[in-house]
């Protein structure tokens, strides 16, 4: 975390570390720093063996630092009750969500009025970032208020996450925004996005990069990262295409 905190980001540019499965920190040149979707213990594997870590945690819960800490949706994985109780800076967040996940955060102790309620559609400006709840269609009756999200920072860079998410045209909605960076589920299994759809739905947006996640997790919830540039080239969807390696920083 003290790589990231001390990074220096140009002021044309935003940072992004990729934390595995779908989380990720970005920090622009203020050193703003927004998390999303940190599956930071081992929490779903104490319950089920399929789901065993098979990375090592990127970053302790207790050291994570950001200003901004978003959930897409109440799933494990993307929303870790577990990260959230550990999380030691919460005193200086501000926590987002869809209805689902401010009413976990609360749950956990997060106080109410520091919590953003952010639905599909809605947009809020949070420590000079704009950040609007995408389409996502639910892959299961557990979280059917899940989004994804859309990340305007004051230089102008735009990157959007894609959440968990069956396919839909409405995905493809955020090409209005074009996007610099598009971070889109690929496993295919629970009712994701298959490297296929994922495909389809990246040549729509037509993002200047795009970057893979939910693979490299689980054992028994994961696919070849490998397979999606090839479905990008299947498609002639000529999109940068970035395979994301845990806390590796990349300048968007």
């Amino acid at each position: 975390m003290n790589t990231i905190l001390n990074a220096v980001i140009p002021e044309d540019a935003i940072g992004v570390w990729w934390l595995g499965q779908s989380g990720f920190i970005m920090k622009n040149s203020k050193n703003v720093t927004v998390c999303v979707d940190p599956y930071l213990s081992d929490s779903a594997g104490r319950r089920k063996e399929s789901s065993k870590r098979m990375v090592p945690v990127p970053i302790e819960p207790e050291d994570l630092v950001a200003d901004v800490f978003c959930c897409t949706h109440d799933h494990t994985d993307h929303f870790d009750p577990e990260t959230v109780s550990r999380y030691a800076a919460r005193g200086r967040t501000v926590f987002v969500g869809p209805r689902s996940v401010c009413r976990h955060f609360e749950e956990l102790g997060i106080p109410a009025d520091q919590t953003v309620l952010i639905n599909a559609g809605d947009e809020k400006e949070i420590e000079g970032i704009k950040v609007r709840g995408t389409f996502a269609l639910a892959t299961d009756y557990d979280s059917l208020d899940g989004i994804g999200f859309l990340y305007t920072f004051g230089n102008g860079k735009k990157i959007c996450v894609s959440g968990d998410t069956s396919y839909a045209n409405l995905i493809c909605g955020v090409a209005r925004y074009r996007p610099d960076l598009y971070c889109v589920v690929i496993n295919g299994g629970y009712g994701n996005l298959d490297v296929h759809e994922a495909a389809i739905v990246t040549s729509a947006i037509e993002p200047k990069t795009v970057v893979p996640t939910h693979f490299g997790m689980f054992p028994g919830n994961t696919v070849d990262p490998n397979t999606f540039p090839r479905a990008l080239e299947a498609i002639a969807c000529d999109v940068s295409c970035r395979i994301p390696r845990v806390l590796e920083m990349f300048l968007v």
